[in-house]
């Protein structure tokens, strides 16, 4: 059964210690849009950790965030206490058309009802020649079979993994045009001597980055 939009919000409101990512992936996130400024939005913002990586490195941009879970929202709001925040329907946003000149979906995509409308909405909300960053499970991850075998859900919408053909193609629906895509993460889950070796392997073998745990892309809004 499709839980409601409320379902979903209270659900996150439950959970609000079990989320957030490290501050490792928010730099990566923040590296790969690249020079920000003017607004920026963090679309299902969390605990507000992407905002306080993007103030730390612009400091003068403008900071938005939104995400479905009041709870979320009041704790985003208590780390960044400049940031506008709202709670808000990724798939309805309450926000103007073309106002937003870098948008962030990490780990959002994922749980959302309707991906297409996500998308689409982050299109509406940039300006022509903005640029957006989605990361996302990958469904090509080297460990993904072994992975699912041993996971415990815990969210309200599941994450959905996403192949990077599937990736590619809901981006570029949404009118997107795709700068580049890569993985991020682990790619075996070693540890020690044998992840400096899996470093060096994905290092010479650039394919290897989209068999990590994560995707990561970057599109921009097509001009005029």
């Amino acid at each position: 059964m499709t839980l409601t939009k409320r379902e979903i919000s209270r659900g996150y409101d439950a959970i609000v210690s079990r989320m957030g990512l490290s501050p490792k992936f928010y730099r990566a996130a923040v590296t790969m849009a690249g020079a920000v400024s003017g607004r920026v939005l963090d679309l299902g913002c969390g605990v507000g950790g992407l905002l306080e990586q993007i103030r730390s490195r612009f400091p003068g941009v403008s900071l938005f965030g939104g995400d479905i879970s009041f709870v979320l929202s009041r704790e985003t709001k208590k780390k960044n206490p400049a940031a506008r925040v709202f709670q808000g329907d990724a798939e309805a946003l309450p926000l103007h058309d073309a106002v937003f000149d870098c948008a962030f979906m990490t780990e959002v995509l994922e749980h959302l009802l309707d991906y297409e409308k996500g998308l689409s909405e982050v299109y509406r909300v940039l300006r022509p020649g903005g640029r957006v960053v989605v990361t996302v499970p990958n469904r090509g991850w080297v460990r993904y079979d072994r992975f699912m075998t041993e996971r415990v859900a815990f969210q309200p919408v599941d994450d959905h993994w996403f192949t990077q053909a599937e990736l590619e193609r809901l981006v570029v629906s949404a009118g997107f045009q795709i700068i580049t895509i890569r993985g991020w993460g682990s790619l075996s889950g070693r540890r020690g001597i044998l992840r400096l070796v899996e470093k060096l392997q994905t290092a010479l073998d650039g394919s290897l980055s989209l068999r990590r745990k994560r995707l990561m892309i970057l599109a921009e809004k097509r001009r005029g």
